[in-house]
């Protein structure tokens, strides 16, 4: 038992989770630092400006054809199976179709501000550039992370994290909204540099026809995963503005800023483990994967605990002392902290559930469509009844989350465990 701890710790994968979770402790509090300095000087309504706008840069993660998904996925399976020639051909294939289907986007997002107030037209047009930019730098995260560098990806974000949240603090009090605006231009622009610079292994631009249709039709049904995620976030959104308004949905920013950190924190192991878990299925490692999901997904909702209590418990007092603007927002993020149990729940399962093998990702979207409809056919009457306070629809988004989280766990009780671990 001893020697197995001793080879677990000095093991990569425990080298690279504490690498990764270490950069993140520090990069996690100068982000929510960040945040709460833009909040501090911004107010709800300009904030809740700033992330109408991210409608716009939810494109960068939800506006896609699968092809990121699918380079993880095939290229953790062929090396998994030793097979690095069709590894490095579906990776290059994949990402040499993102970089010109985000410059698709891209275009479409700037045609967007025509049709938009034109006082908010240049609001419009950098927060489609920042997208564009943050999808090309996602292409070389995503190399690293088949490649299983984590370390090196650690690295290049905190440092694009910090530079960019000390420009942030110091120009906030001065060009207000246009800081954090322009901070999603600067963050990508320092990562393409320094993968660009420093990154070893270079990404190369190959279009073969075979290979692009096989991935995109693996592709697609892996969209429909991605454009569900996207639906229930855009309804999030779309319901707060048009039921509450500009300074509603700043205050529900500010909590959605909350907990996604201390969420995102949480979640950063299987960014890591996401590749062994894929790796493992290929060589047919059932049972190691099922105790990697139980064990690290349990540990993971454990420790959630921590954090949620203390941010529970201090953000009120926190926030009269240095946002006292922001006094309606304290309930609201106590109540979203119910969210993360549910995030971490469904994290690991997922990745099986999505694998290569189970190949469920054509029914995930449903669940996930269905917590959508939920979300908005519950707002919507209880709006009509007039009924619908703010602390209700936090109430209604968090069972969105909670139905979810536990469809995918039944999906994957059905569909990995009673099937490769059960009969086996």
């Amino acid at each position: 038992m001893a020697k197995k701890v001793t080879n677990i710790l000095k093991g990569k994968t425990f080298k690279d989770i504490s690498f990764v979770m270490l950069i993140s402790l520090i990069q996690k509090p100068v982000e929510l630092l960040k945040g709460f300095f833009v909040a501090k000087y911004l107010g709800p309504e300009s904030f809740g400006i700033f992330k109408a706008l991210e409608i716009i840069y939810m494109l960068k993660k939800y506006g896609g054809l699968g092809f990121t998904q699918v380079a993880i996925r095939e290229a953790s399976n062929f090396n998994g199976k030793n097979d690095s020639k069709n590894s490095e051909l579906v990776t290059n294939v994949a990402l040499t179709s993102e970089i010109v289907f985000a410059a698709t986007i891209f275009i479409l997002a700037l045609s967007s501000s025509l049709f938009i107030d034109s006082s908010y037209t240049i609001f419009i047009i950098l927060a489609s550039i920042g997208m564009f930019l943050s999808r090309i730098s996602g292409i070389f995260l995503i190399s690293s992370v088949i490649k299983k560098d984590f370390i090196f990806n650690s690295k290049a974000i905190l440092f694009s994290s910090l530079i960019t949240a000390f420009l942030v603090i110091i120009s906030v009090p001065h060009i207000k909204i246009l800081s954090p605006i322009l901070a999603q231009i600067l963050i990508p622009l320092i990562l393409i540099g320094i993968y660009l610079k420093y990154y070893k292994h270079k990404i190369v631009l190959v279009f073969n026809k075979k290979e692009f249709l096989r991935i995109t039709k693996i592709g697609i049904p892996l969209v429909f995963g991605t454009l569900s995620i996207a639906g229930f976030k855009y309804a999030e959104r779309l319901l707060v503005l048009s039921l509450f308004g500009l300074t509603y949905m700043g205050i529900y920013g500010l909590a959605e800023m909350v907990y996604m950190q201390i969420s995102s924190f949480l979640k950063m192991p299987v960014k890591v483990r996401m590749v062994d878990i894929h790796e493992e299925i290929g060589r047919g490692n059932f049972i190691k994967v099922h105790n990697m999901i139980l064990r690290e997904t349990l540990i993971l909702i454990a420790i959630s605990i921590v954090p949620i209590l203390i941010t529970w418990h201090t953000i009120g007092i926190f926030i009269q002392i240095f946002l006292p603007k922001w006094i309606d927002a304290i309930y609201p993020i106590q109540l979203f902290l119910m969210v993360i149990p549910f995030q971490l729940l469904v994290n690991y399962l997922i990745q099986a559930v999505h694998s290569a093998l189970v190949n469920k990702q054509k029914i995930t979207p449903i669940y996930r469509n269905i917590s959508t409809l939920m979300l908005v056919c519950a707002s919507l009457t209880f709006n009509y009844f007039n009924k619908l306070t703010f602390e209700y629809f936090i109430i209604i988004n968090i069972l969105g989350y909670a139905f979810y989280s536990i469809s995918i766990l039944l999906l994957y009780k059905k569909h990995f465990y009673n099937k490769y671990i059960l009969e086996s």
